[in-house]
Parts: C-alpha cells; structure tokens; sequence
C-alpha cells in the first residue's frame, strides 16, 4: 500500500492532467480534439467499425456479466483515428467524458481505446480497479492483445484481451469466462462445431468447389430436376428457410477427420478446441471421395436417378433445405447421410424446440448411425439450456436440465464430451450458490467416468476448486489405479495433498509426476516450494534455478529463488538478484515475491524492510492474508499495534482460516485487549489436555502443544516459509491467556492452579508486563480467588508504571474496560474507534488509581474493609477526577467505609460518585437506605442527587 502522501500527489497529478486536457480541448485551434465522442453503448463501442456483429453481441454479454459479478466496468471504444492527437491524451479524455477508467476514479472500471488506423490502443484503469484486479493483468492483457490483433485482428484480439481479464479476475472468485460467455461449455461442442455438410451420392467425375469458389457464388435458386432429389426426402415436404450462415459451413476439398472447424489454438480460450476429431461414434463423412474412388463405386449408369453431380448444401445453395428432424415416414429406405444431417440441422433450432426434436428423433431411430451424435447433442443442449435458466435466476429449472444432461448422456460418449462438458455442470452450480446441488451432479457424473482416468481427474478438478481435498484425492487415487505411470494423476493427486496440508505427501506425488514428465513447469515449481517450506533449500533452489532456465519469466520460480537464496545465507547474490527483480517492471509487481520477502524479513528481524515490502504488496492485492498479516507484524515490530487491527480484520473478510484468528488476537493482545484477545482465539482455538486444537484450514482437525507448532502447516503451505515471525514467548503467552481464562470458568478453579497459569502469562521483562499483572488482577477479584495473591500483585505492579506508559498503546491499555463498549459498537458497524493518545500524567493516574482500586477490591473482599479503605482512598485521589474510574473508585470506597461502620462518610463518596455519572436505579436505591439511616427521612435527597425515577417519568423534560 502507497503511502498516503504519495496516493495524494498521485491524485492531484491525474486531476491536473485531465484538467489540462479539458483545457486544451476547449481551445479554438484544437481541430480533432473538439469532437466529443458519441454516446456510449455499452460495453462495446465499435464506433471504427472493425469488429464482426456476432463478436460485439458476445463480448457485451461477457462483459455485462463480468460487471454483474465483480462491479468490474470494462468498457471498449474503437474509433477510426485520433486526429493525430496523442491515444494517451485521447484515451484520458474518454475516460473524463465517459466517466469510466478515470486514473483518480475509486470505482472500478476499465478503459479501453483502439484506433483503428494505427491498430495502436491504450488502457485507462481507475485507483479503485488497481487495488481490486490481480497484480500485472493490465499489462498482460496488453501484451496479449498486441499479439493477437497483429496475428490476426481485431476481433480475435479483443476477445482475447477480455479472455484473459475475465479469467484472471474470476481466479478469486469462482468464475471464469466460460462461466459467464453465452457461448460456454456445450457451444465448444455444438455451437462451434456448425452443422456438417453433406454430400449427396455422386454420379459423375466434377471437380470440387474451391473455398474461394463457393464463397463467391450468388444465392439465386438453380431449378433441380425431380429426378434428382434425395431419395430421403418427401414429395410433399415443405421447403424451410435456408439455414443462416451461423448454422452452416461450406464443404472444403481438403481430407480432413471431421467437419468440425479446427481452430488454431489460442492461449487466451479456454478450454482450447481439440484438432482431432473426438472418439464419439459418428460416422459422418471425414472427406470428400477422390475421383478416382467415386468412379469405382458409382455410375451414371447404375444410379439413374442420382444427382448429376455431388451436391454440397451451403448457404448458398438452392437446394430445398430439411425440415429439421422431422419423423420422416416414406416408403423409401433411410438414408443414412440425409438422418446425420438431419441431426446436424437441429443445430438452427431454440435449445427447448431442439431437445424435443433430438429426443423425437432418439425415439424414431433407435439404429440410425447419426444416433451417437443425436445423443451428444441432446446433453449439449440439455447443459446450454440450463446454464440460461440459471442465469435467468430459474434454479428450479437450471438444476431440472443439468440432472437431465448427466442423466442422458451415453455411456460410449466421448472424452471431449464428459470433460468439457458433464464434468464442468458442478462448478457451474457450485458458483451460482447450488452448494449441494453441485456435489449431487459430481456424485451423479461419477458413474461414467468409472474406468477412465482423463475423465476422473476432469472431475476432479471440481473438489479442487472447492477445496475438498477428501473427494480429490480418492478419484486422483482411483485414476492412479488405472494409469498408474501417469504424471497428471500424481501431479493431481500431490494437489488434493496439498490442499489437504499433508505436505510432505504432496512433496512425493509431485516428485513422481516430475520423475513421469520432466517438462511440466506446474510440478517443478511446486515441488520447489514444497521443499522450501520443509527446509529442503538447496534442493529447492536447484528446482528453481532449472525452471527459470526454461522460463526466465516464471514469477512464481523468480521468487522461490530469491527466497531460497536469504534462507541459504547467500545474501550477495540474494540482494542482487532482488535488487534486479525489484528494477523489473513486470518482476516488481511479483506478489509472491513481495509477500514472501515481507514476511522472511520480518521473521529475520528485518521490520523496517518487510514494512516497505509489505506496503507494496498490499498496494498490488490489499485482499491477500498473508500480505495483511506480513504488514501487521511488521507494525507491531516497529510499535505501531493500533494501526495493524483494520489490516487483519480487513483480511479476514477475504481468508478466514484460523492463522487470521490468532493475527487478530495477536494484534489485541499487543494493545493490552487481553479480554478481545481471549474472545478471538476461541473462535477457532480450544484446549484440552494442555494442547491446542483447532481446524486447519477450517476443515482439518489437528493439535499440538503450542500455536507455532499448530499454525506451521497453513504458513508452509501457503508461503512456504518454514521460520515463523512469531516468538516462541508470545505464542506461549498467548496460550496461557487461553489457560488462565479456561481454568476461572471451572466451577471449583483450584487456587494454585490458576496462580501457575497466571504466572505463565504474565512473566517476561517487555512494558506490556504491567498490563498483564492488572489483567489477571481483575479477572481473580471478578472470580473471588486468591485475594491475597492480588494484593502482591498489584504491589508489584506499581513498580512497573513507567515502563508500561512507554508503551505504543498505552492509551488503549489502560482503560481496556472504559473503550469496550465504544469498540464493540464500532467493530459492529464495520469500522475501528480512533482512540487519539492520552496526556502521560492522565495515563499515570489512571493506571496507579486502577491498581491501588483492585488491591483495595481484593481486601474487602478478603474481610479487610480497614485496609481496603486504605487502599481505595489512594485510588480516589491517584485517579483522573471526572474519568469512569474515579467514579468507580468512590463507590468502592464508600462501600468499604460502609462496611468499616462509617455510613456517614459513605454517603458523601455515594452521593459524589453517583452525581458525577449516568443515572442508576440500582446505585439510587443503595443511596436511599444509607441516607434513610443516618437521616431517618429521605426529605433532601432529591435536592443531593436529582428526583427518582418515577418523578422523572411523570414529568419528562422536554428535549432541548
């Protein structure tokens, strides 16, 4: 995070900027710059007109839904040219008109602007988008997009500009592009795959149509003889419309396995078109008969009634189109191209209207050979039709087809099929919130992925994301048994491990999927982290090391190395490398890096450094644990604990694991909120038989005699770092808090006990020692137990009063009590109370009238009121007058004077204490007796003390 004065020179310099602009648009010599742009439309503002309407009507749709699920506003303006004005000052005026990607804005959106005549485009993002969108993806995307438009153009290179953004902003948040594109999970399969074309029987040698050929014909109708119409085809059948381009493709002389387009793979689609044709059993023509093999098998003589020539339906043919699956009943025999194309054709119809025609068909040809592919179209149509009604916030409806796709899909149905699409119908749920209904479709897919290991590690996938390491790992185990030498098995199996926090498993599956593929960069990195995390440096850096030679831009291995090279000692050339890292553009947003090194410096006793790093980590991705963790200890080293809370409480919306929890108590504890402290360490921490035991990761049972111990597995899993940054000392002190609050709840606590517990609390030489002294004080005279022991006690801590005043949060620390309700308020309504430092000498006197107040507590409550009396008038006058404690110190003195037989001189301090606070009815009634007794009347107190309650509310006063 950005120092505040620098976000602040930041923000005037940007409204400056876009100041300037204004300005100089307005000028009367600024030709272009005059012409405001149109009104946007949108997400995409084609306004250059480069980008194909059925890519524009896609990216609007994706887009629309990004900002649905994220707030995140990316809006796309193409113009022709910029008037020779500069794309940054163009872009920047958009951003100013539009409302949208300003760089001072704190909503979140993005601006793109592409120029048409010089293919060049410039990205504008607001603060607000900075701070929420991954670390690098502006830069990524631009990168990725050059790429693509010089490669191909402009509308390959949007999409996959808004690809990669969409996939890398959903990481985090259960979504991806797939997930939120119209053309999602079936259409790879169906809508990409258009209908085939078929050729109906030659009779006669022509040559096929060139590409070139067939899309230069005129759509004008050719009159065919009856004589030459398919034999499948009814006398009286209607005609159709011609089917639209979309649903159509022309055939290609060129063999090749499938009609199914093979596009180019593309980095930023996901998942990326297969180039072969699938194993689904369709036998549809894969290519055009050579000359020569038509002559062999037909003639014009043995077919008089064929076509004269082969006849390819495109959509430019004038050939009457088939009704699609119609349940053709003729006296002829079926022929099995016109039934497959007849299958293909259900492609042009509504999802509803196709299932029941593809369900129609089913039922009419049990035999046919387009079966399969009928079968295949049915679960895509199935899974597409649900994804749009859950969409449409139909859940009932969404979950009726998704049942229905796993529950009609074939048994022979091929892998592309179940992986791409059966396997992907549980995420789908488990993101739109069908927590159970995603794990009843996982479960319900099972069966057809039994006996194929790509299909069970595809489903597999899906308890990875969800973090169920139990279901992972027993369908990787169950992969491994069939392809027991496969690396994507061990590979998937180390994750559900990992995941699982039994690290030193997931270091072997790894290991063994490196052994099987020496090439996978996934398994060399991780398995380099594993290591590092369990010590294993030197190897790990060799790992890192080969990985970097192979891909010198690996974030993740740049990181593991430099990490590896402090841990190793070898500082030299860990600085330089460091220092090289940190010059680097791309490098010095490396969150793992900063994170990493943040958190080893800090555990090094290096705080002012991991400070810096952890500011420009937090900066990058605010929302990161370890990043807010690494910040709040560093704050606490350098004796800034108030300012380290909202970090922590921050980073628990986004990870509440139970490492949180104790950051959050550690933070409280730092302050003397010893009671808040105590609060939080139960929410995830318990003891039992002197351990602590808590659910890692909030799922994993697990125990261990101190909190290093317990927590190490979440930190080596996630940071990999085996040293801790916290101290042996305050993890046990904080244990003891646990204890010692554990054992006063016992319903007889044993006195000695309780002492021995309190001691391991409170020893230690740090200034917080005092602090801790009064706590245990106050909980033993709340609880009634070893009075004498508090009396000590406080006698020791008086001695301590300096050293306590010198602490960073003296002012929270001793009046704990008196800021509770105030906090608890505050935490209530999502914020933190700004408590501003008290004067010293105030502070002095309400920790020595708290203490002198406890002792005198402890021997009234031992039978002591003489001495009590003592004590508590030494807290009367040590304590700031007017503060709660004061007044709490009177009352308790008049109650020991009382006691000592002297109710005169106890109704003074009553009376004093009670004026001097918020009327209290209970306070009220134990004034009347004393006064009652000494005077023998009430007459007069009203005047002392105000009216009774019931005068009161008789006669309210108004409200000025």
């Amino acid at each position: 995070m950005k120092s505040p004065l620098l976000n602040h020179r930041t923000t005037i310099f940007a409204l400056l900027l876009t100041f300037a602009v204004v300005c100089l648009s307005m000028t009367p010599g600024a030709g272009a710059q005059n012409k405001r742009l149109p009104k946007r439309a949108g997400h995409i503002n084609d306004f250059a007109e480069v980008l194909d309407a059925a890519m524009k009507a896609r990216l609007e749709t994706v887009l629309e839904n990004l900002k649905d699920k994220s707030g995140v506003d990316f809006v796309v303006v193409t113009v022709k040219t910029t008037g020779g004005e500069d794309l940054y000052e163009y872009s920047l005026k958009a951003a100013g008109e539009w409302n949208v990607g300003s760089p001072s804005g704190i909503d979140k959106s993005v601006l793109i602007v592409l120029s048409a005549d010089s293919g060049k485009f410039f990205s504008q993002v607001t603060r607000g988008a900075r701070l929420y969108l991954p670390e690098g993806l502006i830069g990524e995307v631009g990168l990725r997009m050059r790429q693509k438009i010089d490669a191909t153009g402009f509308s390959e290179g949007l999409l996959t500009g808004v690809h990669i953004f969409v996939d890398r902003t959903g990481a985090m948040h259960n979504f991806d592009f797939a997930s939120l594109d119209p053309k999602s999970t079936g259409m790879l399969i169906a809508e990409q795959q258009r209908p085939r074309t078929v050729a109906s029987p030659a009779t006669e040698i022509s040559p096929s149509p060139t590409p070139a050929e067939i899309a230069s014909e005129t759509p004008s109708p050719t009159p065919t003889p009856a004589a030459n119409a398919t034999p499948a085809s009814s006398p009286s059948e209607t005609p159709i419309r011609e089917a639209t381009a979309s649903a159509k493709e022309t055939a290609t002389p060129s063999a090749r396995p499938s009609e199914t387009p093979a596009a180019s793979p593309q980095p930023s689609e996901a998942p990326a078109p297969v180039a072969t044709q699938s194993a689904t059993p369709v036998n549809t023509p894969s290519a055009q008969p050579s000359p020569s093999t038509r002559a062999e098998t037909a003639s014009p003589q043995a077919t008089p009634n064929a076509s004269p020539a082969a006849e390819t339906v495109a959509d430019n043919s004038a050939r009457p189109a088939k009704t699609p699956l119609p349940d053709r009943k003729t006296n002829t025999p079926a022929n099995p191209e016109d039934e497959k194309e007849q299958v293909e054709l259900s492609l042009t119809l509504p999802l509803d209207k196709r299932i029941d025609a593809l369900k129609s068909f089913i039922a009419s040809h049990p035999t046919s050979l387009a079966l399969p592919r009928a079968n295949e179209l049915l679960v895509v149509a199935r899974a597409m039709l649900g994804d749009q009604k859950m969409q449409a916030s139909d859940a009932a409806g969404g979950l009726e087809q998704f049942r229905a796709a796993i529950a009609e899909a074939p048994a022979d149905m091929s892998d592309r099929l179940f992986n791409e699409v059966i396997a992907r119908i549980p995420m789908n749920l488990f993101v739109r919130g069908q927590r159970e209904a995603a794990y009843e479709a996982a479960h319900q897919a099972e069966p057809l992925a039994r006996g194929n290991a790509k299909r069970l590690l595809a489903l597999e996938e899906f308890y990875l994301a969800v973090e169920n390491p139990n279901e992972a790992g027993r369908l990787a185990e169950a992969a491994l048994q069939m392809a027991p030498d496969s690396a994507a098995a061990h590979q998937a199996l180390g994750a559900a491990r990992h995941i699982d926090l039994r690290l030193d498993e997931a270091e072997k599956e790894y290991a063994r999927a490196l052994e099987l593929d020496p090439k996978s960069s996934v398994a060399r990195v991780v398995l380099a982290d594993l290591k590092r995390s369990s010590g294993k440096t030197e190897e790990a850096l060799a790992l890192y090391r080969e990985q970097l030679q192979a891909e010198p831009k690996n974030n993740r291995a740049r990181a593991g190395m430099i990490l590896s090279l402090f841990e190793l000692g070898k500082k030299e050339e860990a600085e330089a490398e460091f220092t090289k890292a940190l010059q680097d553009e791309d490098q010095s947003r490396n969150l793992p890096l900063l994170v990493g090194a943040a958190y080893w410096f800090i555990a090094h006793n290096d705080a002012d450094r991991g400070f810096d790093l952890a500011q420009k980590a937090i900066a990058i991705e605010p929302r990161y644990p370890w990043a807010q963790i690494a910040l709040e200890r560093a704050l606490i080293a350098n004796k800034r604990p108030p300012d380290a809370e909202a970090g922590v409480r921050f980073a628990r919306q986004y990870g509440r694991f139970p490492t949180v929890d104790y950051e959050v108590a550690n933070v409280l504890a730092s302050m003397g909120l010893y009671e808040e402290a105590d609060t939080e360490l139960r929410r995830s921490f318990s003891l039992k038989n002197g351990e602590i035991e808590t659910k890692l990761a909030g799922r994993i049972a697990a125990h261990a005699a101190s909190f290093t111990e317990l927590l190490a597995p979440e930190r080596r899993a996630a940071i990999f770092q085996k040293t801790p940054a916290d101290s042996e000392a305050n993890a046990n002190r904080l244990k003891a808090l646990m204890a010692f609050n554990a054992a006063l709840e016992q319903s007889s606590p044993n006195e000695d006990d309780v002492l021995a517990i309190a001691q391991e609390f409170i020893k230690g030489n740090d200034a917080m020692r005092t602090f801790r002294q009064v706590y245990v004080a106050g909980k033993l005279v709340k609880t009634g137990i070893a009075l004498m022991s508090v009396v000590d006690l406080m006698d020791q801590a008086m001695s301590g009063v300096d050293a306590a005043l010198a602490a960073p949060a003296a002012t929270v620390a001793v009046q704990p009590e008196e800021l509770s309700d105030m906090r608890a308020r505050a935490l209530s309504q999502g914020s933190i109370p700004a408590i501003p430092d008290a004067p010293r000498t105030a502070l002095a006197g309400l920790l020595r009238g708290r203490i002198e107040d406890l002792a005198g507590l402890a021997l009234f409550k031992a039978d002591k009121p003489a001495e009590a009396v003592t004590r508590l008038r030494r807290a009367v006058v040590t304590s700031t007058e007017g503060t709660p404690l004061w007044r709490s110190s009177m009352w308790h003195l008049g109650t020991a004077l009382e006691a000592n037989g002297k109710s005169d001189q106890a109704l003074l301090y009553y009376i004093k204490s009670y004026v001097n606070g918020p009327p209290d009815p209970a306070r009220r009634s134990v004034i009347e007796n004393v006064y009652k007794k000494v005077n023998g009347t009430l007459d007069g107190l009203d005047d002392k003390i105000g009216p009774g309650f019931a005068a009161a509310s008789a006669s309210p006063t108004p409200t000025p």
